[in-house]
């Protein structure tokens, strides 16, 4: 059923598995904006010269995470923060853990991931589905991220040479992390018109992107992204098609 999001009249008769599906979905939109907000007044801390710069990022976040929660209002869906907070543990750990080891590019790479990767993908193809209120505040997210500076290319860029292993693993874990969400919201995403198919793919893609503009060539980056890919993609896509 695609389109579901075309009107607050459409929705207001949804029941069972199709709220259901818009419920978990807001939930970890909500929820990746929450964490990203974290995140930045951590980022804040550790690297001191962007420290204005992360804090109001960290504002736009929190704003776009309360957004997010009026677009659910609208359309009669309660969020379901808890399973969202449940799903997104493991990652949120996952930055804490470098945050408190002061591993500023672990950091990094986590942040991007989550926001650049998983969350503007997941924005891009949640584009076509929402109503005109909703469309205004996706919109205005992808604004947002294109006009981002580029903290965390930057920053690896600089000390490439340095961190080059640990990006790659850090990728690893955190893709891993990425794509368990993905595949526990198989079904609400097919509900509500997102193909996960093709939003695993611009992770991917999105992912080979960052390494290539943090210095790796072109086909290194694509070594890396598909060593994770045959890792964590074929058994992935089995279990869904075959379930």
């Amino acid at each position: 059923m695609k389109g579901l999001l075309a009107s607050p009249a459409q929705f207001s008769c949804l029941r069972g598995t199709h709220q259901e599906a818009h419920s978990h979905m807001t939930g970890v939109l909500i929820c990746l904006e929450e964490m990203a907000s974290e995140n930045y007044n951590l980022l804040a801390e550790i690297l001191p010269s962007c420290q204005d710069d992360f804090l109001r990022l960290s504002i736009i976040r929190q704003d776009r995470g309360h957004s997010i929660k009026y677009c659910a209002k609208r359309i009669l869906t309660e969020p379901n923060i808890k399973l969202s907070e449940r799903l997104l543990l493991p990652l949120r750990n996952f930055f804490k853990d470098a945050y408190m080891k002061r591993d500023l590019s672990r950091c990094l790479i986590i942040q991007h991931l989550m926001t650049e990767c998983f969350m503007l993908s997941t924005y891009l193809l949640y584009l076509p589905l929402v109503d005109e209120y909703t469309t205004f505040i996706v919109r205005k997210a992808l604004s947002d991220e294109i006009d981002e500076p580029l903290y965390s290319q930057n920053q690896l860029k600089r000390h490439l040479k340095e961190v080059a292993k640990d990006i790659e693993t850090s990728m690893k874990l955190a893709l891993h992390e990425i794509l368990l969400v993905t595949k526990a919201l198989n079904s609400n995403m097919d509900l509500t018109g997102i193909d996960t198919y093709k939003l695993s793919m611009e992770i991917f893609i999105s992912s080979k992107e960052f390494l290539e503009e943090i210095g790796f060539s072109s086909i290194e980056a694509r070594k890396i992204v598909r060593s994770i890919w045959q890792k964590e993609m074929v058994v992935y896509w089995k279990t869904k098609r075959y379930d």
